[in-house]
């Protein structure tokens, strides 16, 4: 704010969708600026080394004449703990209600593979969706593999704005060294449907 530019309201710099700030012809990328986030609809703080690297190139072509537009994220994050998978996109059960949305969650418990395939692991896999739409609003996954694969396919479901009956019956790649023929993302959107 001492060099004039907007803040927004995390606190981070306000920008645009081609990562303008308040200050013409004076641009923000990464972790200094906000982002919008496209499941609440609301600007965030997400100062991640990927998003950072998105913004920086949508912000070099604006100042190199193109007009690109950033369309936000839905807050994909990933971590490996020793052998354990974590993983995150769009909004939890409670970011969702803080979002002024009617959530509802459920949470299975599914394995990586077929159950007949040799190293599969156990896998969590919690869905977020919007009661009165039925739209897939988030998804949290932990398990030994195969979960950061499921997150990343959720993030494009939440980018396509699937509903759960889609992403229910989602025509996905399946053999056992891979999934079930019904993976745990089908079983999870089956059982918040009911």
């Amino acid at each position: 704010s001492e060099a004039g530019l907007n803040l927004g309201p995390t606190g981070a710099i306000a920008v645009n969708e081609h990562q303008q700030t308040s200050i013409p012809f004076v641009y923000a990328a990464g972790d200094c600026c906000e982002c919008f986030h496209r499941v609440s609809r609301k600007p965030v703080y997400a100062p991640l080394g990927d998003i950072a690297n998105k913004q920086g190139r949508i912000a070099g072509a604006n100042i190199g004449g193109q007009n690109i537009s950033f369309p936000g994220i839905v807050g994909s994050i990933c971590f490996k703990v020793f052998n354990l998978e974590v993983a995150s996109t769009g909004l939890t059960e409670e970011e969702a209600r803080e979002a002024g949305l009617k959530a509802a969650s459920a949470t299975i418990q599914g394995v990586s593979r077929a159950h007949s395939f040799p190293g599969s692991g156990e896998l969590h896999l919690r869905l977020v969706a919007d009661t009165e739409t039925g739209r897939l609003l988030g998804a949290q996954a932990v398990g030994s593999d195969g979960v950061v694969s499921r997150i990343n396919a959720l993030a494009t479901g939440l980018t396509a704005g699937l509903s759960l009956v889609e992403l229910a019956y989602l025509d996905l790649a399946y053999a056992p060294p891979f999934s079930g023929a019904w993976d745990p993302m089908h079983i999870a959107a089956q059982k918040l449907i009911k």
